[in-house]
């Protein structure tokens, strides 16, 4: 079985659409303006954003999205990049038994892993 999309709330679709664009490589498939959904492109999967303005939006507290990168160089640059252009980054880069990764919040909250799984 192979994951086929996932469906995130967030505040501001079209601010979200354009972080998963610039920074993770998604493209825009299609846009429902009048419903707020805009479905994205990934390399494995697809995701829906779908805009919930004026809604309380509440995720678990341990609720996150993990992407896998190629290599560590990629981890670094991403996480460079992300700094560089102020996003809330959660963490810095860490160790874990698995690899190496960080955390920050996307537009509107959601927590992001960007994982390297390769040796420590």
């Amino acid at each position: 079985m192979q994951l086929n999309h996932l469906n995130l709330s967030v505040p501001n679709a079209l601010d979200a659409a354009a972080f998963f664009e610039k920074y993770l490589g998604f493209t825009i498939k299609m846009a429902t303006p009048q419903r707020h959904i805009i479905a994205m492109s990934g390399a494995e999967f697809d995701l829906v954003l779908q805009e919930c303005a004026g809604e309380e939006l509440r995720y678990p507290g341990n609720f996150h999205i993990g992407f896998i990168v190629a290599d560590l160089a990629q981890l670094h640059g991403l996480y460079q990049r992300l700094q560089a252009d102020a996003y809330p980054l959660k963490t810095g880069i860490e160790s874990s038994d698995r690899g190496w990764q960080f955390f920050f919040l996307l537009p509107g909250g959601v927590l992001i892993e960007i994982a390297w799984h390769g040796q420590r």
